[in-house]
């Protein structure tokens, strides 16, 4: 049975990032509060993964700024890996930083 995503989240499997308020690292969702390390983030793999994120995306994050949900594949480990260039680039860094070491 193939599952159906809902028009207002993106196809399965999800995570949930966002910014951290004050030192602006980009942070995971990770079952009990926020990491730094994406290979922490819980993965939503069905839809009741998936509301459970939408849970936390509805509740007031006070520290973290804008968190939305993103598509993920997994690596061999199991690990999420964002799907979106943009996505992938969060993961490396912020690009100002990025500049100097090219």
């Amino acid at each position: 049975m193939s599952e159906q995503k809902s028009s207002k989240r993106p196809a399965l499997p999800l995570v949930l990032t966002g910014n951290d308020l004050l030192s602006g690292a980009v942070v995971w969702f990770d079952g009990d509060g926020w990491t730094a390390d994406p290979r922490g983030a819980e993965v939503a793999v069905d839809d009741g993964g998936a509301a459970r994120l939408d849970a936390v995306l509805a509740v007031s994050q006070q520290d973290i700024v804008e968190p939305y949900l993103i598509t993920v594949a997994l690596d061999a480990a199991g690990a999420p890996v964002p799907s979106h260039y943009r996505e992938k680039i969060r993961v490396i860094g912020p690009t100002f930083a990025l500049a100097g070491a090219i």
